[in-house]
């Protein structure tokens, strides 16, 4: 997985309250399983008309990742989803580990990409001040699920369509990201 961004662009991400919270639960978790364990396993926060649900995607490739996710969403439909893993990202030559995050609400054509870098010392992980944004990505809804299908509808109701306000914050930095291969 990669994506490219000159690191003097700025993106504004459009974000619900839900997708929102969605992100910082997966990277407070991810840093949470990093500080313990020194490492996460691939896991997505949908965001669902109860709540959220977490599910983690054991695999042994990211295709196995990313075939997992969307099988997830295609049975759930939810209102959007973060998709979160350990990876790295690279900026002003500098490669760095990194927390990545993919996420995309129901009917968004890409998914936000977003990374919170971090190294190990001698005292454990130090992470970034927070996270940054790396461009955009392929979002994983199926194919059926387009802006005005009937999936799409079902799974973000016409009525709360209309109401959506998308708070908007500006972000910068970052030029690549990757998954490495799964052990």
């Amino acid at each position: 997985m990669s994506g490219h961004r000159s690191a003097d662009d700025t993106v504004e991400l459009e974000l619900t309250d839900d997708l929102r919270t969605a992100i910082e639960h997966a990277f407070d978790t991810a840093r949470g399983c990093i500080d313990r364990d020194g490492g996460v396993s691939p896991f997505t926060v949908s965001c669902t008309a109860d709540g959220f649900d977490v599910t983690v995607h054991e695999a042994s490739s990211p295709d196995e990742v990313y075939t997992s996710v969307t099988a997830q969403l295609s049975r759930e439909l939810p209102r959007a989803y973060v998709l979160a893993y350990d990876g790295f990202v690279e900026t002003d030559q500098v490669h760095s580990d990194a927390i990545l995050c993919e996420a995309a609400k129901c009917g968004d054509e890409t998914a936000y990409l977003l990374a919170f870098p971090y190294r190990e010392d001698a005292s454990g992980y130090v992470f970034a001040s927070e996270p940054i944004s790396v461009g955009v990505t392929a979002q994983l809804y199926p194919e059926q699920v387009k802006p005005g299908s009937t999936a799409f509808w079902r799974a973000f109701g016409a009525e709360e369509l209309s109401d959506a306000r998308a708070d908007e914050i500006e972000v910068e930095d970052a030029t690549m990201v990757g998954m490495p291969p799964l052990p």
